[in-house]
C-alpha cells in the first residue's frame, strides 16, 4: 500500500477504505511498513480481530477505541507501551518483538480472566526470563 504523494507507506488510502467498512469484523494489515494507524481505525465498532504485526509502529493507543476487541496481534513494531484498559473483551495480545522494556501493566478488566493470553517473547522485558 503505497501513496502515490510521497512514495512510502500509505495511511490516507487506508483511511478512506476502513472509513468505508464500517461494520468490518477483522482486519489484517500486516507487512505494510506503517508508521501509524489512521484515526478512522478507531471508528470501526464492530472489530474483534486486528493485526498489525511487521509495520512500523510506536503507538498502538487508538485501539483502546476498539471496544469490541478479542484479539490484538502487533508483532514486530517499535512499540513501548500498550494501555488497553476499557477493552474487556480482549482475551489474546501479542506482542513479541518489540521494544517493550518493562511489563505491561496487566491489572485491569478481562486481563484477570484465566483464559487471557499474552505474548512478549523477543521484548527487552523477557531478556533472562525462562520459557
Amino acid at each position: 500500500m503505497m501513496c502515490e504523494h510521497v512514495g512510502g507507506p500509505c495511511i490516507c488510502k487506508l483511511a478512506r477504505c476502513l472509513s468505508k467498512t464500517p461494520n468490518l469484523k477483522r482486519l489484517d494489515i500486516s507487512g505494510n511498513k506503517l508508521g501509524a494507524l489512521p484515526e478512522t481505525l478507531g471508528d470501526l465498532s464492530e472489530l474483534t480481530h486486528l493485526d498489525v504485526s511487521g509495520n512500523a509502529l510506536t503507538d498502538l493507543s487508538i485501539v483502546k477505541r476498539l471496544k469490541k476487541l478479542v484479539s490484538l496481534k502487533a508483532d514486530d513494531n517499535m512499540v513501548t507501551s500498550l494501555d488497553a484498559e476499557g477493552l474487556d473483551e480482549l482475551a489474546e495480545i501479542s506482542l513479541c518483538r518489540n521494544a517493550f522494556k518493562n511489563y505491561p501493566d496487566l491489572s485491569w478488566g478481562s486481563l484477570l480472566s484465566p483464559s487471557f493470553n499474552i505474548r512478549l517473547d523477543g521484548n527487552p522485558c523477557m531478556e533472562g526470563v525462562d520459557k
